[in-house]
């Protein structure tokens, strides 16, 4: 009796043993539910889940290795649903070609098991033929490897408050020629962690990414976006961090009317670039600690980058052959390079009304750029030119304050036919304005004091008019002409109380001085502005007191010897 006990026991020991193990493989190719309801077409218990009726599935946990294929003109809608995928072929997928709508709402796409090597990232496919595909409070996570097996959509869509993490691309928006009525909103979305781009588009039209938190990536490459070939792009009140590791790409290109604002932008890498884009704006962004911040490219930018805040970059803006860019009311601070760079081939940039302080640079560099319009700016604190502009003809520079830079105020280089008028450079380590080998153009009713050399200096240059300008109280020269100019026109100046010459032309130059300039008070030392000295009167009270004192003493000596 004890015998078949004991056999009994072992057989259910050996039941239980079995029933273990093939659990797991039974768990892996049936579909998982707990207390949820499918109304329509339910999943199978092998094989790809095929939905191609109105479907809703709701509060359901399901582990699922297969497809789920959204057909025909089925409407389906997953709400606070789980799916796990346990995908072990590059073949599974959410795949919608339906007609109707689709729609995730506060459900989570992500892997069984992510750690085993047999696992294959799932991917979500929703076709052109998708009249909405629409998903929000969702989290998706471990999917994705390419740009063609990812969340790829080629609908209209909205997408509201989700989560991507860990995928190819966090989402990639691929259009088919141009659709008015296809359009994107992606709003209040966090993006983590990705191999390649946050969000890569192509070919739509009408995109919203509003209100995003880009947290960068681990990845060595990974991060940023690419918008690409699209028309009427708005990205607004984004947060964009650096990556973990080395860089991340954020770039707009070939964008018909691209408006960037209220971003914000941290780290090295958190930078904007735009290529070949047309129109549109860059306004109201913060840039903290980025590199680049802003680069353009052979854009055409109408409305221009206006109203943006840099602080401890490595440079504000960085634009290079592109026509009527414009640089207006930003505020810099803490550069490592030029805070405003306009360089190679731009046409007619206009950089005015921005404050610059504290440049380890130049405030504003103008390199190879004709026409080029530099107005009513505020720059200090620059440890070399305030302004400066190389190679570039017909500049016209004027009602800028540059002060206390390290090197000269305004610097013209090569520079022919230019107007500098109405600026006012102040306490700057060299000269106040510098004009060198440069043809022609105009230096007019500038004010130039307490410069370290002098006020003006005109180098290796001809053809220049210099009147009406204001260069007083400099520790060198008024105005210096010197190396081979020549043809160099003075007249209606106020040059008085500097330390040097008042007007000082080196051997090899030639100038034509008028003679209404007024020059005095040069040479002696004496910088100051006209006003009473007091220094000064003490100097003599205390020179006339001793004088008095020794008379005295002379009157009493000469009485006492009579």
């Amino acid at each position: 009796m004890l015998e078949k006990n004991k056999t009994r026991k072992n057989k259910k020991l050996m039941l239980f043993t079995l029933f273990g193990l093939f659990l797991p493989i039974v768990l892996q190719n049936l579909p998982f539910s707990v207390s949820g309801t499918i109304t329509g077409d339910s999943p199978p218990g092998l094989g790809d889940w095929i939905i191609d009726d109105t479907t809703v599935v709701e509060n359901e946990y399901i582990i699922w290795n297969s497809s789920i294929l959204i057909q025909g003109s089925a409407d389906a809608t997953f709400i606070n649903t789980t799916i796990l995928f346990n995908t072990t072929t590059l073949d599974e997928k959410i795949s919608a070609t339906t007609t109707g709508i689709v729609n995730f709402t506060n459900c989570t796409f992500k892997a069984y098991n992510a750690e085993n090597p047999l696992y294959e990232p799932f991917c979500i496919d929703i076709s052109n033929s998708v009249e909405n595909f629409i998903m929000q409070d969702c989290f998706v996570e471990d999917y994705g490897t390419s740009f063609e097996r990812n969340i790829l959509i080629r609908s209209k869509t909205f997408l509201i408050n989700n989560s991507f993490k860990k995928g190819y691309y966090g989402l990639y928006l691929y259009g088919l020629g141009i659709d008015l009525n296809r359009y994107a909103i992606i709003e209040d979305n966090t993006f983590e962690d990705q191999d390649a781009y946050d969000i890569r588009t192509q070919y739509y039209d009408n995109i919203t990414i509003e209100n995003n938190v880009f947290l960068g990536s681990f990845q060595s490459f990974g991060g940023g976006y690419n918008i690409s070939d699209c028309e009427n792009v708005t990205f607004k009140g984004n947060l964009i961090q650096h990556g973990q590791k080395q860089f991340a790409y954020h770039e707009f290109n070939d964008i018909t009317l691209c408006i960037v604002s209220n971003n914000e932008f941290i780290g090295s890498s958190a930078d904007i670039t735009l290529n070949f884009c047309t129109n549109g704006g860059i306004n109201y962004n913060i840039f903290n600690g980025t590199t680049f911040s802003i680069k353009m490219v052979n854009c055409t930018w109408i409305s221009g980058i206006s109203h943006n805040t840099f602080v401890d970059c490595y440079t504000g803006t960085y634009i290079v052959g592109s026509k009527d860019p414009g640089v207006i009311r930003n505020t810099f601070t803490n550069m490592e390079k030029a805070a405003v760079q306009i360089r190679s081939y731009c046409e007619t940039a206009t950089v005015a009304e921005n404050v610059i302080e504290y440049s380890d640079e130049y405030g504003i560099f103008v390199y190879y750029t004709a026409g080029c319009l530099i107005s009513d700016n505020n720059v200090s604190y620059c440890a070399h030119q305030g302004i400066f502009v190389q190679y570039s003809a017909n500049a016209n520079i004027y009602d800028n304050i540059v002060t206390q830079c390290g090197w000269t105020g305004i610097d013209l280089y090569d520079a022919d036919d230019s107007w500098v008028e109405r600026n006012i450079c102040k306490e700057n380590g060299r000269n106040g304005i510098q004009i060198e080998a440069t043809e022609g153009g105009s230096i007019n009713d500038n004010t130039c004091t307490g410069n370290t050399q002098s006020g003006m200096q005109i180098k290796s240059s001809s053809g220049v008019i210099v009147a009406d300008n204001f260069l007083c109280h400099n520790y060198g020269d008024g105005l210096y002409v010197s190396y081979g100019s020549y043809e160099i026109s003075v007249n209606s100046n106020d040059i008085s109380y500097n330390e040097g010459s008042g007007i000082l032309v080196d051997e090899d130059s030639e100038a034509n001085i008028g003679d209404t300039n007024t020059v005095e008070m040069n040479g002696d030392g004496d910088i100051n502005d006209g006003s009473i000295d007091w220094l000064e009167i003490l100097k003599w009270v205390a020179i006339g007191t001793a004088v008095i004192v020794f008379e005295i003493i002379l009157v009493k000596v000469v009485k006492k010897k009579k």
